[in-house]
């Protein structure tokens, strides 16, 4: 991509405003620098055909806020990708973000990735499940994915790293900084050892409670398969069995005891048919034996972008915290 068109994607970036699909529209539209600082907020209206309500409408703002992420990434080794850059599996879901910033090597091509969510205070049990799953995704060369969360998610981030796995991080905030920062030695060394963290968020944004909702469907959309470890019945970690379910992902429930208020939300997940496994080999043997299971009635997260309703269900939104 030309210096010129960078810029422009990376200003459209900053209109916080506009959602994913929305700054793809607005993207293609603009063909120079001179026409989009002729940008007026009635002439975007038109082009996205949605009313928004915006106080501050700073078009020389936002082409010096993309200057300074240029000059950030080009300084720190930070690629950006367009969603021509993106895996398959994640240009085909139904909002793939705008763009991504990355730290590391490139995102890995495969579709066997597995997605592994669950709780920020596991159990005793959740830890050696994290621990296990974590290591066999290493030990069966499928990339893991997560999101670098206290918990299950850095558990077993950490479990495939000692074992020379492949791990993808992603992040709820700006590429320049890691959430929570418990977890800051974890990434340089996954990012040391060939692994890959990105974010859909410019440089220097802080971590926002509903930006992990938006975060998850990226590891949802990266993954073939989630593995979800003990949540309880508000945990963020269903927001992305959600996504998996919607987007016609694997869904598997780690099969732990299920009897305790930490795994309400996974054990409402079993009751409506979700398969539960032991070990990550069980989930490679259930992908060559059967059909994956789909269209489990849950709840549908609430994200920044539309999602569509499936057919099958009637989702009733709840709130949840950050996975």
């Amino acid at each position: 991509m030309k210096e010129e068109q960078l810029n422009i994607a990376l200003a459209i970036n900053r209109i916080s405003v506009l959602r994913c699909a929305e700054k793809r529209l607005l993207f293609q539209t603009i063909k120079s620098i001179s026409q989009f600082r002729a940008l007026t907020l009635y002439m975007v209206m038109r082009v996205i055909r949605r009313k928004i309500r915006l106080r501050h409408f700073n078009l020389e703002q936002y082409l010096l806020e993309a200057q300074q992420d240029s000059a950030y990434c080009i300084t720190n080794h930070i690629r950006i990708l367009m969603y021509s850059d993106f895996p398959p599996q994640l240009q085909a879901i139904y909002d793939p973000p705008f763009m991504l910033f990355l730290r590391g090597a490139p995102l890995p091509l495969s579709f066997s990735m597995v997605g592994v969510v669950g709780t920020r205070t596991p159990s005793s049990l959740g830890v050696a499940a994290a621990a296990a799953i974590g290591a066999e995704c290493a030990m069966l060369d499928m990339p893991l994915v997560s999101g670098l969360a206290l918990g299950v998610d850095g558990i077993a981030m950490q479990a495939a790293h000692s074992h020379h796995g492949s791990v993808v991080a992603v992040l709820g905030n700006g590429i320049d900084h890691v959430y929570p920062h418990h977890n800051q030695e974890l990434a340089n060394a996954i990012v040391g050892s060939g692994g890959t963290i990105i974010s859909e968020y410019p440089p220097a944004t802080p971590a926002r409670r509903y930006h992990f909702p938006a975060r998850n469907r990226i590891i949802c959309g990266l993954s073939q398969s989630i593995v979800l470890i003990e949540a309880p019945e508000r945990s963020g970690a269903l927001i992305t069995a959600d996504f998996a379910l919607q987007e016609g992902r694997d869904l598997f429930i780690h099969a732990g005891p299920l009897d305790s208020e930490r795994d309400a939300g996974a054990r409402q997940l079993v009751t409506a048919g979700a398969p539960t496994i032991f070990s990550l080999r069980e989930a490679v043997a259930h992908h060559t034996t059967t059909a994956p299971v789909r269209n489990i009635p849950t709840r549908s997260p609430s994200i920044s972008a539309p999602k569509p309703t499936p057919t099958t269900v009637q989702p009733t939104p709840v709130e949840r915290g950050p996975a």
